[in-house]
């Protein structure tokens, strides 16, 4: 059993596609709406940056998922200054950054010092963490299993 006593999340930076969204289906991710909503009621502060443009504005919109957010960001290439703007210097492990791209979002978070659940499903999930950067500190196979993370400890938030 991982414990992680030490230290509590206070924001989630989701990824959006393969993550929470299925672009091929064009819908919430199975389990996605259910995470969204019970973090949510938790107040966990999330945010999101995920790949594409005015497209993915009005998908988010069209799925009526954008209220689940603070912020959303879709770019046309992840940043660490990007995520370096959710993930505080100070404290990097009271984030958590949750992806399907060990060499995105999950490698990006790592170096900043963020916490990360890597999804491991879909397209990316034969892609292994880089090398030189720390591994993700656990991984699930699907969206909903986030609720049993340790990490999120969310009989105490």
């Amino acid at each position: 059993m991982l414990c992680y006593t030490y230290f509590m999340i206070e924001r989630i930076i989701f990824d959006w596609k393969r993550t929470l969204y299925d672009p091929s289906e064009k819908t919430l991710l199975p389990g996605a709406e259910q995470v969204l909503r019970e973090l949510a009621e938790q107040s966990f502060d999330m945010i999101l940056i995920g790949k594409g443009q005015d497209d993915m504005d009005e998908v988010i919109d069209a799925l009526d998922a954008r209220k689940y957010f603070r912020v959303v960001h879709f770019v046309a290439a992840k940043s660490d200054e990007l995520f370096g703007r959710y993930i505080p210097p100070e404290k990097p492990e009271t984030s958590l950054v949750v992806g399907d791209r060990a060499q995105g979002e999950i490698a990006i978070g790592k170096s900043l010092g963020a916490r990360a659940i890597w999804v491991r499903t879909g397209q990316f999930s034969d892609e292994m963490p880089l090398p030189d950067v720390p591994p993700p500190d656990e991984t699930i196979e699907d969206i909903a299993s986030l609720l049993d993370s340790p990490l999120l400890d969310l009989q105490h938030h």
